[in-house]
């Protein structure tokens, strides 16, 4: 009597317990998503820190740099760092817009398609224009530069493409995990 009691009991508490596992599944997926959202966001809100960091270092650098740039190429860096913070600016309110919620996973794959899109075409333009500054720096400069310096600046700039090459590469991916928010993680 009683271990019948108890399997109907059990029965009618497992299909209870399946949809709260089903809507908590869920709730946490969603979650997991918005502190994906909230963590690239945070990144692009620290680039802006250090590209304004980069303007206020290159636009002072006439006063305490040892090799003084040329006016042209310190203006076209800023003005370089300048889109970028726009860009950055815009890439952070567009993911802002994305609704986890209320978004179907088409709309949420056109506005990261979209995100992609102009994160990619600023990067690959920034870095080349930035390549193309810092060789006409080199060339156009009054000072002739030795080697070593040249060898300075080039290993330099690998780097500096290097970590940037890596940091979009990672910032891609959480675009990815927040593009496939039906998915598990």
């Amino acid at each position: 009597m009683e271990l019948e009691d108890l399997k109907t009991t059990w029965k009618s508490i497992e299909k209870d317990i399946e949809n709260i596992s089903k809507n908590d599944a869920e709730e946490i997926l969603t979650n997991h998503k918005r502190d994906v959202k909230t963590t690239l966001t945070n990144r692009f809100r620290w680039g802006i820190i250090i590209l304004i960091v980069a303007i206020i270092l290159l636009g002072t650098s006439r006063l305490w740099a040892v090799v003084k740039m040329p006016v042209w190429w310190i203006g076209a860096f800023c003005i370089l760092f300048v889109s970028g913070i726009v860009i950055m600016a815009f890439l952070i309110q567009k993911i802002a817009k994305i609704n986890l919620g209320e978004d179907t996973q088409l709309q949420v794959m056109k506005q990261i398609l979209s995100i992609k899109k102009i994160y990619r075409n600023s990067e690959l333009y920034g870095c080349g224009v930035i390549l193309a500054l810092m060789i006409a720096g080199i060339l156009c400069s009054p000072i002739p530069y030795r080697p070593i310096e040249i060898l300075f600046i080039s290993i330099a700039t690998v780097i500096c493409y290097s970590l940037e090459f890596i940091t979009y590469r990672s910032n891609i991916k959480k675009l990815n995990k927040i593009q496939n928010w039906l998915k598990e993680p």
